[in-house]
């Protein structure tokens, strides 16, 4: 895989990333958010971090290198299913891994859920946690799932188009 595609899935990853981001905040100010503090940052405070920009520069990375990896596996064969597909896939990795390990439990079944509300790291209690970020991670996999394969790679089929015609 040439570098223009990875540099291209990266920054799609980030564009995914800061939209996940958005919404996330939007959703804080206004009280729409099962939580009171992103998942990302309850993670690294759940490390024993309070950094919140360490937070965001989390944020920002797995998001690129999710999309990366898309376009590394699937090289210009990518398309707009596979990106939607990986955001479900990191959806369930967070449900499985990230959420468990700041106490939000499994499908935010966790003892967080019997925090005080106005608890930093209180998460709502039932499906609105899991159904909420699965949402905001299909926006994610809206955006990488297409600009990867309409920019990312676009490069390579016509490389491959010129080069069959020579």
């Amino acid at each position: 895989m040439d570098t223009q595609a990875i540099l291209k899935a990266g920054i799609a990853g980030l564009a995914g990333s800061l939209l996940m981001y958005i919404l996330l905040q939007v959703s804080l100010i206004t009280g729409i958010a099962p939580f009171n503090v992103t998942p990302s940052y309850a993670f690294v405070n759940a490390l024993g971090f309070d950094i919140k920009a360490l937070a965001i520069v989390l944020h920002f990375l797995y998001g690129a290198f999710w999309s990366i990896m898309l376009v590394l596996f699937y090289g210009d064969e990518v398309n707009f299913g596979r990106g939607m597909s990986l955001s479900i896939v990191v959806w369930i990795l967070m449900m499985i891994a990230i959420s468990p390990g700041i106490d939000w439990g499994f499908f935010g079944n966790g003892s967080n859920s019997l925090l005080e509300p106005d608890q930093m790291l209180y998460v709502a209690p039932g499906i609105k946690y899991p159904a909420f970020t699965l949402v905001i991670h299909l926006f994610y996999g809206l955006i990488v799932g297409w600009l990867n394969p309409n920019w990312a790679v676009r490069h390579i089929e016509s490389e491959e188009e010129e080069a069959l015609e020579k």
